[in-house]
């Protein structure tokens, strides 16, 4: 989906729709998308997980694609801590804090750390493991010039983001984002999310 939390609505450039969408104009658009996340358990570091926080080449349902190499850039230019974790997009509600983010030939691979110390984190953690939160969502800044829209399909194509921040959220626009499993306060305890 594409919010923001300042900004004015107006028509993406191309778009035979015609329907308003929140834009940011600062340098460049603001955009939130949801993308598919698959956790894994890290033994022995209570709250780490990790898993993909975009998949490429996969249309969501707001018709956002991305593309292979779209965050090189900012992975090359901004230190990890820069990437923010936040509890459904709150950015008053910093949750943990990745430890990597990585492009591999899948999308962006991601390692995390819920801040257990902090009571929303420790919330979140429950509710991945009841399967309430299961899904990942990006908020970035889409470069105007490494982008495409093709007006037949009305899918734009997304070649390089300034990534600003990955958060759990409850919903999301991406069908396959999934949550596989999550490490429980019991080191041996686990919740697993089938397909």
């Amino acid at each position: 989906q594409t919010t923001t939390s300042l900004g004015i609505l107006t028509k993406r450039p191309g778009d035979p729709c015609g329907e308003p969408r929140p834009f940011l104009l600062v340098a460049m658009e603001t955009t939130y998308l949801d993308v598919p996340l698959e956790l894994h358990q890290i033994p022995n570091d209570e709250g780490v997980f990790e898993g993909y926080g975009s998949v490429f080449n996969h249309e969501d349902e707001v018709r956002d694609v991305v593309m292979p190499g779209a965050f090189a850039r900012t992975l090359k230019s901004k230190p990890v801590h820069r990437i923010k974790m936040l509890y459904q997009h709150d950015r008053d509600q910093p949750i943990g804090k990745w430890l990597s983010l990585s492009e591999d030939e899948k999308g962006l691979r991601v390692q995390g750390q819920l801040l257990l110390a902090l009571e929303k984190a420790r919330d979140t953690r429950v509710l991945m493991q009841e399967k309430v939160i299961s899904e990942l969502s990006i908020g970035f800044r889409a470069n105007p010039d490494k982008q495409e829209f093709d007006p037949d399909k009305g899918i734009r194509y997304l070649k390089e983001v300034d990534l600003w921040e990955v958060s759990p959220v409850i919903f999301a626009a991406n069908t396959k984002a999934t949550i596989l499993r999550v490490k429980g306060e019991d080191e041996q305890e686990e919740t697993f999310f089938l397909p």
